[in-house]
């Protein structure tokens, strides 16, 4: 794809701001390309800065509003869906402890009580798979399509899940699961 969300989120097509960059006094939230000068070695400030200029991202005044229940289940299922495609293909046991108990404190968490309240409904309907990659991408694809069915919303077909949700093209800006650098 050629771009990253390195901690900026918020684009004029409806995203929402993140922790945001900080060039010339300006908080400016917003996808940075790496055609713009983005990327972890110098010049995702510039980048920024550029996108800041060109009107290509939002900047505090423009997006200082809370988040809606939509896009805060967008940004949820973002996260999940990410983490569920960087998950082990043979996880140990502490990690399919974690996934379950992940989906267990979101149950109990979640910012939106009726969403949560659901939730834990879905969960107890559908207990979490978590044995390796693929039965953890598929069930949370499957939970995923029933909170949508739910809400009269389209379903994703599961099959394509790692076409859409596959694994992330970090090269040095992550860390694998175990949390050491990725050097591949």
């Amino acid at each position: 794809m050629g771009s990253w969300w390195g901690g900026v989120s918020a684009t004029k097509q409806g995203g929402r701001g993140g922790d945001g960059l900080r060039g010339d006094g300006v908080r400016a939230w917003g996808r940075v390309n790496e055609r713009t000068g983005g990327g972890c070695k110098g010049g995702l400030l510039k980048g920024a800065k550029e996108a800041l200029q060109a009107g290509r991202i939002w900047t505090l005044e423009k997006s200082a509003t809370p988040l809606t229940k939509e896009e805060l289940g967008r940004g949820t299922w973002a996260l999940l869906h990410a983490i569920a495609a960087q998950y082990p293909d043979q996880p140990t046991r502490q990690q399919k402890r974690d996934a379950k108990e992940l989906m267990a404190i979101l149950s109990r968490l979640y910012p939106c009580k009726e969403c949560a309240d659901h939730f834990k409904d879905v969960l107890k309907a559908n207990p979490v798979h978590a044995g390796s990659q693929a039965e953890f991408s598929q069930w949370l694809c499957h939970v995923h399509n029933v909170v949508n069915r739910s809400l009269g919303k389209l379903t994703f077909p599961c099959q394509r899940v790692n076409a859409r949700w596959g694994k992330l093209d970090c090269k040095d800006r992550a860390c694998d699961l175990q949390g050491t650098p990725d050097l591949k």
